[in-house]
Parts: C-alpha cells; sequence; structure tokens
C-alpha cells in the first residue's frame, strides 16, 4: 500500500470520525433543547393552572361575599318592617343580581360592582315574587358593601 494511499484512508477514517462526533454532539444539543422546551411548557402549563384556580378562588370569595350582603339586607329589612318603616309580611329572603345583567364575576378585575336587589316579603302563585327593591354596591377590594332602599 503506497504513502499516499494510506493518508487517504486515514483522512477518510477521521472524516467519519468527525461526522460522527458532529451527528453525535448535534443529538446531545438536540437533547438538550427539547428537554428546555418540555421544562418551559410544563412551567407555562403550571402557571395557567395556577392563574384558574386563583380566578376560582376569587369568584368563590365573591360569592361568600354576595350571600354575606343578601343576608345584612335581609337582616335590616326585617327591623324596618319590625319597626313599622317598612310594611309586611316579613322578609323572607333577598336576592342580588348585578345591575344590568350579567354575573358577578364576569370581570373579576373589576373593583366594584352594582347591585339590584329585592327583600322579598312575598312568594305569589304564578311563581313570581315582590318586595323591597335596594341598590347595593359590592367594593370587592376591600370586602365591604353598602346599599339603600330605592
Amino acid at each position: 500500500m503506497s504513502l499516499s494511499s494510506r493518508r487517504a484512508k486515514i483522512v477518510a477514517g477521521l472524516l467519519v470520525l468527525a461526522i460522527v462526533a458532529l451527528a453525535v454532539v448535534a443529538a446531545i444539543a438536540h437533547h438538550g433543547n427539547v428537554k428546555e422546551e418540555k421544562a418551559a411548557t410544563a412551567q407555562a402549563l403550571e402557571a395557567r393552572a395556577e392563574e384558574a384556580r386563583e380566578e376560582g378562588r376569587q369568584r368563590t370569595a365573591r360569592q361568600e361575599h354576595i350571600v354575606e350582603m343578601e343576608k345584612a339586607i335581609t337582616k335590616a329589612a326585617k327591623e324596618d318592617v319590625a319597626k313599622g318603616n317598612l310594611q309586611g309580611p316579613t322578609i323572607k329572603y333577598t336576592s342580588c343580581d348585578p345591575l344590568g345583567g350579567g354575573s358577578s364575576d364576569d370581570l373579576l378585575e373589576a373593583i366594584t360592582t352594582t347591585f339590584t336587589c329585592l327583600a322579598v316579603n312575598e312568594e305569589n302563585d304564578d311563581d313570581t315574587v315582590s318586595g323591597y327593591s335596594y341598590l347595593a354596591t359590592m367594593n370587592w377590594t376591600k370586602g365591604t358593601y353598602s346599599w339603600q332602599l330605592e
């Protein structure tokens, strides 16, 4: 075997080794990138899941505040009936809905929501109710509310 043919085989062998080495490096880099992408995707999914859990907590808290406000209006209306400021029969319950319709949690970033409330003192045979109308405002940030008889 001549010297030039031996050199050619060595060069060819070195080229093959270089190509294999580049392929291994590329595979390792690709694996690292895939691993990082999977970790980033998992982190983003967890962040979205936490946001959804937080929204759920806010919705639950808002519903609890509304129930508390309805009970407070019912209690005040019952006291007004007892004092003679409102006519009976006695108040049975209060139901509040956001002014203009919609849901109290449509805009979770809202600082306040205004409600129309009805302190029910009569349930009619036709499944309607009647009572005293109140206008209430809930401050979600402070967790406070106020109302007035309309």
